[in-house]
């Protein structure tokens, strides 16, 4: 039997890292191998041409997942005692749907992820990316919730 796999995803923000300790915990556990997962929008789909009034923004996905990357490599160190870890930054159009489908292609037998907890206004723009992977995937998920 090979071991678990568990796709840990992040937005690099400070709530996201919330997850790290207890994956690793969990990981060391069950002899686990991680993939961190950070998905990149694709703000080039997303966001409308620039006017001269806008400021410029840096549409190309492709080198935002390249910088991406090397950030991810640096949260390794937050897994110790996880013997397997690799890191991916893809390109997505809708995260929760990326992670979704990544966890299907890469045969995740979990995924793990720190929930922001936005409500009101904030949720209802930003939407939420853990209900929607839980309401989507087949896959069992792990929510982190924040600290109260």
């Amino acid at each position: 039997m090979s071991a678990p796999h568990i796709l840990l995803t992040t937005d690099r923000s400070d709530e996201a890292l919330r997850a790290f300790a207890p994956v690793a915990k969990l990981a060391a556990a069950l002899q686990a191998r991680v993939t961190i997962l950070n998905v990149v929008l694709n703000q080039s789909v997303l966001v409308a041409p620039a006017s001269a009034a806008m400021p410029q923004m840096n549409l190309d996905p492709e080198q935002a997942a390249a910088e991406a990357q090397k950030d991810l490599a640096t949260l390794r160190e937050r897994l110790p005692g996880v013997a397997d870890v690799t890191v991916e930054a893809v390109v997505g159009v809708d995260v929760a749907d990326t992670i979704v489908d990544r966890a299907k292609a890469d045969g995740a037998d979990y995924i793990c992820m720190a929930t922001h907890g936005h409500s009101g206004i904030k949720r209802l723009l930003l939407g939420s990316v853990a209900e929607k992977v839980v309401r989507h995937t087949t896959v069992p998920v792990l929510l982190y919730p924040p600290a109260e």
